[in-house]
């Protein structure tokens, strides 16, 4: 039996199904926003190549517990709430994934996040807090590792947001203000 996890994201719909034994097998397609079910059928229909299987085929192996839901584009009101209401997002990206604000909404949030190492915001936001919660991408017993050291880590909904604040496009304006004026000299407003 497989457990199917999917992340439907802005530009691409990850999939991931895991078996019993934790081999996880990966498949992505492009996200359709005018309607997310699209892109998830079709991301769908590629693990199931991928598991050597159709699509009937793989739904027939699939657990069904814990049940799945498909929110599409969640405004800025409702994507707070969701944040408020998780435990924690984990953000599993491959490389085509250059940063990852969403990283950055859920922290700000005061919402621990577990990331793979292949988002351009581990480094930076999330393995400055705690490296545990940064694992390979792929790697999917260090990423259960990582969400099992939740409970023991140190993400107090303060330091998460002292930590986003620091990637606050103020702070780039301001250092590139202060480049700018240690090169040429003009020190003037």
């Amino acid at each position: 039996m497989y457990r199917i996890g999917i992340d439907v994201g802005g530009t691409f719909t990850d999939l991931v199904a895991v078996d019993e034994s934790g081999r996880a097998v990966l498949a992505k397609t492009e996200s359709t926003p005018e309607d997310p079910s699209v892109g998830v059928m079709a991301g769908l229909t590629n693990l199931a190549e991928a598991l050597k299987l159709d699509r009937p085929g793989l739904f027939a192996k699939t657990e069904r517990n814990p049940a799945a839901s498909f929110t599409g584009f969640l405004n800025q009101t409702e994507i707070s709430k969701a944040y408020i209401a998780a435990d924690c997002l984990v953000l599993p990206s491959d490389y085509r994934e250059t940063w990852g604000l969403v990283v950055n909404e859920a922290m700000a949030s005061g919402l621990p996040c577990v990331v793979s190492d292949n988002c351009g915001c581990a480094e930076d936001l999330v393995a400055t807090i705690n490296g545990d919660l940064s694992f390979p991408m792929g790697n999917i017993a260090a990423m259960r590792r990582a969400l099992a050291s939740m409970p023991r880590q140190d993400t107090e909904p303060s330091r998460l947001e002292s930590q986003v604040d620091k990637f606050d496009a103020s702070v780039s304006v301001e250092t590139i203000k202060k480049l700018y004026q240690s090169r040429t000299g003009n020190y003037t407003g």
